[in-house]
């Protein structure tokens, strides 16, 4: 499978999507759903998706946040005092999915269709441990899953048969 952009923009591109969503979270007290869907909104998801260096290697995670704020007005722009702290768990979220949206190709947009960011989330116990292709074949196979049954419901209304 083809991937969006070199594999050298990768680690920028994950470090970049995890302190923005770890920001977004903590600072602008943000639902990591609500953030991805303004992150898609303002067009930055596709410049992401696409490999754009000035989204995925050429800005901070807080400059990364303040461009999506700023382009759908969503609210004051806060730059917050780079500061180390550990990495917590919506930080974890925003590594994991620019890594799965590099190495499925997938758009943001779809993404959110198969897996909620605070499902994503949520699988901070135990895939944090784990190579990211684990968390890649999790979503996957969530994503297997949802498309049986999208087919399962076309079939049962295509006959015009009820869900009982």
């Amino acid at each position: 499978m083809a991937h969006p952009y070199n594999k050298i923009y990768l680690s920028d591109a994950m470090e970049n999507l995890a302190d923005a969503f770890d920001i977004a979270a903590s600072v602008y007290k943000y639902q990591l759903d609500y953030f991805l869907k303004l992150f898609i909104i303002s067009g930055i998801a596709v410049q992401f998706e696409i490999g754009n260096p000035k989204y995925v290697s050429g800005k901070s995670g807080a400059e990364l946040v303040a461009d999506v704020v700023s382009k759908t007005n969503a609210s004051k722009v806060i730059i917050p005092k780079p500061i180390y702290k550990e990495p917590t768990e919506e930080y974890w979220t925003g590594w994991v999915l620019a890594y799965y949206q590099w190495s499925t190709n997938k758009r943001f947009k779809d993404i959110q269709n198969i897996i909620t960011m605070e499902e994503l989330k949520a699988k901070y116990h135990p895939y944090h441990e784990m190579d990211e292709e684990k968390i890649v074949d999790f979503i996957d196979m969530k994503r297997d899953d949802s498309d049986t049954v999208r087919r399962l419901q076309a079939y049962r209304k295509a006959l015009g048969l009820s869900q009982s």
